[in-house]
């Protein structure tokens, strides 16, 4: 890790300050995109339901296709291949099961809209370890990984405590 520069109480507070003012403008501005977020057009599904055949509530991906259907489950194969579209471009993908949020909203009538996905890094702000390890001096120390989410594992992947 690079050492920073040692500073007073007061330049540090000074600098704090400059730097509190951009994350209330980075803050204005998430809330600004969050709006517009919100106003982005809702997409019918019910087709591409009865199509598919889905028959179950819309409130879990497991044991379907729909992680292949919204790009985030991949085949061996397709990793193999390349063959995969991830995060609105092709040939992208972190695994078999990559990262990903659809949301989808229902209104009064039952008709089901897709609203909004999201992946890869615009995930960051609903992993609470990242929010921790952005605040830390060595940050995320993802310089020294492979790939930004190498460390990102399920419970028993990692190795043993020493």
């Amino acid at each position: 890790m690079k050492h920073p520069r040692i500073a007073s109480r007061d330049d540090w507070l000074r600098e704090r300050l400059t730097l509190l003012e951009k994350e209330k403008a980075l803050t204005r501005a998430r809330d600004a995109v969050n709006a517009q977020r919100r106003e982005l057009p809702w997409s019918v599904i019910a087709p591409f339901r009865a199509r598919m055949g889905w028959r179950f509530n819309w409130v879990s991906a497991a044991s379907c296709s729909f992680g292949y259907d919204y790009h985030v489950d991949y085949t061996p194969a397709q990793l193999a291949a390349g063959e995969t579209f991830y995060n609105y471009r092709p040939g992208l993908a972190y695994g078999e099961h990559s990262p990903g949020i659809s949301v989808f909203t229902r209104d009064a009538t039952g008709q089901v809209y897709h609203t909004y996905s999201c992946y890869a890094r615009g995930l960051d702000a609903l992993n609470g370890t990242y929010q921790l390890l952005d605040l830390l001096p060595n940050g995320r120390a993802e310089d020294r990984l492979p790939s930004a989410m190498d460390w990102v594992r399920l419970h028993d992947e990692y190795p043993p405590a020493d």
